[in-house]
């Protein structure tokens, strides 16, 4: 959560924790805009500029938050843990659409080769970005052109004097 949460603030991204406030660093408190219990977590704000990210590391509690998460839209719904996690999930809920499918990421992040907390936070927040600008991901080697598209911008200067 450290990791997420830092990187996100560095981000300038409003940061919304669902769980328990306890089990939080001071570092946290300071870089969440809210703090929220579970139990209220259908309080939660969400709207088309909303990436949530399940990251409870506990099966009945992300369980539970999918499909409250999934009725508010959010542009982006990940899920930490291995694929077969999901799936288990998905065949208990029974009730997936195919619009919930292409919200929902899981597992969530980029294949980045993540290993330590704070690079699997960079895949995950790397990913959300992608999600967010409609952009396939891939490396920027193979990205044909410039990397910034601009306009084109002509000036067209006369003199008239004579």
């Amino acid at each position: 959560v450290n990791a997420m949460v830092g990187l996100a603030d560095q981000m300038g991204w409003d940061i919304t924790i669902v769980g328990k406030a306890k089990k939080l660093s001071a570092e946290v408190f300071e870089m969440a805009s809210k703090i929220i219990d579970k139990s209220q977590a259908e309080e939660v704000n969400v709207n088309e500029y909303t990436a949530v990210v399940l990251m409870s590391h506990d099966y009945k509690t992300d369980k539970t938050l999918l499909p409250l998460f999934l009725e508010k839209k959010p542009a982006y719904i990940g899920m930490l843990g291995p694929k077969k996690r999901f799936v288990k999930i998905e065949n208990e809920l029974g009730s997936l659409t195919e619009k919930d499918h292409k919200l929902i990421h899981s597992p969530t992040g980029l294949e980045i080769g993540a290993e330590s907390p704070q690079e699997i936070a960079l895949s995950i927040l790397s990913e959300i970005v992608a999600v967010f600008r409609g952009k396939r991901v891939t490396s920027l080697k193979h990205k044909e052109g410039t990397i910034h598209e601009r306009e084109q911008v002509v000036i067209v200067a006369s003199s008239l004097t004579q």
